[in-house]
């Protein structure tokens, strides 16, 4: 070929060959663990309904609360008017009076001086100042104070027959009956006033019960029978 020179050695031209640039790795790749695999979500259902939630429950309304009053320091009357401390009295004299203490204190009483505790309205008498003591000597295996509760429940029981007995005045008499003292003129009048004094609480009590007119204090005689 003309204007070749064949003597010349061929040109050899090299080419730099550029690196290949990898991605940037994750710092979890660069330690040799496997990136979480994500899970994928499962598919909805067709035809599936969604789940209905369950409807709310009502709400109770409540009524109204009463408004508290406040307490008052003063202790309310019974029904009866009476006081709490006559009333805790009663109650304490009523358990006695069914204890077997009482049924033996009063069957010694009525056995042994009959002639004083087993009474009627035409016997009963008024007894000594004092008898009390002459009880307690002799009915030692007895509390003294047992004894005093025994016959103070004797003599309320008798009441209207023995305030009749005092009213009539003369002697009164010891365990053996034999008289010592008199009833003077001032137990005379008491004994009067606690008289009618205990009918007019009696007809007030059935007045505001019953709603009934109150009736006049009886006589001595009719006192005497009842």
């Amino acid at each position: 070929m003309a204007g070749l020179n064949t003597g010349d050695k061929p040109v050899v031209i090299l080419r730099k060959k550029r690196p290949s640039v990898s991605p940037p790795t994750s710092p979890a790749v660069k330690k040799g663990k496997a990136p979480p695999v994500p899970q994928p979500s499962a598919p909805a259902t067709k035809g599936a309904e969604p789940k209905s939630q369950p409807p709310a429950q009502p709400v109770p309304v409540l009524p109204p609360r009463a408004p508290v009053l406040e307490s008052s320091s003063q202790p309310m009357p019974g029904p009866t008017g009476r006081s709490v401390a006559y009333r805790r009295r009663y109650e304490e004299r009523q358990r006695f009076v069914q204890s077997p203490e009482f049924t033996q204190i009063a069957t010694a009483m009525t056995t042994r001086w009959p002639h004083l505790f087993r009474v009627t309205p035409e016997t009963i008498r008024p007894l000594a100042i004092g008898i009390y003591h002459d009880l307690c000597a002799h009915l030692p295996e007895f509390p003294p104070k047992l004894v005093h509760h025994t016959l103070s429940q004797w003599m309320a029981d008798h009441r209207v027959l023995y305030w009749k007995a005092v009213m009539q005045g003369g002697p009164r008499y010891d365990l053996e009956g034999n008289p010592k003292g008199e009833v003077t003129p001032e137990q005379q009048a008491s004994a009067r006033q606690q008289r009618k004094a205990w009918y007019d609480r009696r007809e007030a009590r059935r007045k505001q019960c019953e709603g009934t007119a109150p009736e006049a204090a009886p006589s001595d005689e009719q006192a005497g029978i009842e």
